[in-house]
């Protein structure tokens, strides 16, 4: 239920009864169940995550160290000030809007949040409620550093600008480093459903010198890269991202199969590195591959490369079938109003800088964004059928 312009204090509600002052006696245990979240499912069936209070407290736990003791800011980058105030954009079935509700609720931060998505009521806010922090999915700071870019708003109160949800493209950082002059500290970081929230982070000036990492582990996280078979790799290659520790949940809801949960491992699904100094680099999702005659493609890998052409705003590479390769690789591709770029500079664009097989064979050009789910994900399966692709490329939407 959408509430009404005038807002209501949380004192206010307590007013009301005098028996909520003091809070309920209830006797909770660490492994009583706390949540039952849904993974995104965008590259399969979403399925049910139940988290415990234990789950949620490491999670906490971890936002806490993080904020006293920054990994990435081994040069003692000052913090902000607290109490700080948020703007909070992630919707509350989602794991990241749950732990940064609860979180900002046990640092004492004022938390500012939206009815729905909007950049320049974005900006009012942070002009109005003096906002020091916002995140949200890259979709969201994009459109925000859109606005912000024409905004006389005054966003000096903006200290930090945090994305999640969702691989951060290497531009929005410079981006965020043109608009704000460096003012702005950029931060991501990496976790999903199943680990009640982030378990890798990475900000500031660490960020800016890694953007393709999502950083180093969060203390009581628990990182290895393995094979097929589940045993490690070797130091810096590739293979399936590995997490355990006491914020990642037993198991999935109702499901016959917990391949993914093996003697305390969850393995996620994400292909990615590890480098020397324990910073995690993510290349894919192990199903978001397509088979072209034998080549396996990573979507993610053409997609970045993609993103990379100054005209484009957001790519998404799938596959189709083919009669003799089995299927072939497809894009959707969004570019600036005022770009005069077509599919056949772009997939050239391409050619120089990935191996034949790679290119699209297919790429066409959406005037609309691309439909994602509220938390900011793609469902790959349908994005084909959902843009009506066929048109798409035919040039008659």
């Amino acid at each position: 239920m959408r509430c009404s312009e005038a807002p209501l204090d949380y004192t206010d509600l307590l007013d009301l009864d005098h028996a909520l002052d003091t809070p309920p006696d209830c006797d909770v245990e660490p492994d009583d169940l706390a949540t039952i979240l849904f993974t995104s499912g965008t590259t399969g069936r979403p399925k049910g995550a139940p988290g415990t209070h234990l789950n949620h407290a490491a999670s906490l736990l971890n936002k806490l160290i993080r904020a006293v003791s920054p990994p990435d800011r081994p040069g003692g980058e000052p913090l902000p000030p607290t109490p700080s105030v948020k703007l909070l954009t992630f919707p509350f079935f989602h794991i990241a809007g749950i732990n940064n509700l609860y979180s900002n609720a046990y640092s004492g931060h004022r938390t500012v949040l939206m009815y729905k998505w909007d950049a320049r009521e974005a900006l009012r806010l942070v002009e109005v409620e003096r906002v020091g922090e916002m995140s949200g999915p890259p979709f969201v700071v994009q459109t925000f550093l859109a606005a912000a870019a024409t905004s006389e708003r005054d966003l000096s109160s903006l200290r930090s600008l945090g994305m999640g949800g969702a691989p951060a493209p290497k531009a929005l950082i410079q981006e965020i480093h043109e608009i704000f002059g460096g003012r702005v500290s950029p931060r991501t970081g990496y976790g999903l459903t199943e680990t009640t929230s982030g378990v890798f982070a990475i900000s500031g000036a660490d960020f800016v010198a890694r953007p393709d990492s999502v950083g180093r582990p969060l203390p009581t996280v628990e990182v290895r890269i393995e094979d097929g078979t589940g045993r490690p790799v070797p130091a810096g290659a590739e293979g399936e991202v590995a997490l355990r520790g006491p914020q990642v949940v037993a198991g999935y809801c109702r499901t016959p199969s917990q391949d993914n949960f093996v003697d305390g491992w969850f393995r996620t699904g994400d292909l990615g590195r590890l480098d020397p100094d324990g910073y995690l680099y993510l290349v894919g999702r192990l199903k978001d591959v397509v088979i072209r005659g034998g080549e396996n493609i990573n979507c993610a890998e053409v997609e970045a490369c993609l993103a990379t052409h100054p005209d484009v705003v957001e790519a998404v590479v799938f596959g189709l079938p083919h009669p003799t390769l089995g299927e072939e690789l497809a894009a959707i591709v969004r570019l600036l109003p005022a770009s005069t770029t077509d599919a056949a500079t772009l997939r050239a664009y391409a050619a120089e800088r990935l191996a034949a097989f790679k290119v699209p064979a297919k790429l066409a050009i959406s005037p609309t964004p691309i439909p994602r789910t509220p938390s900011g994900k793609i469902i790959k399966r349908h994005v084909a059928a959902a843009m009506d692709f066929d048109k798409l490329l035919a040039g008659t939407v």
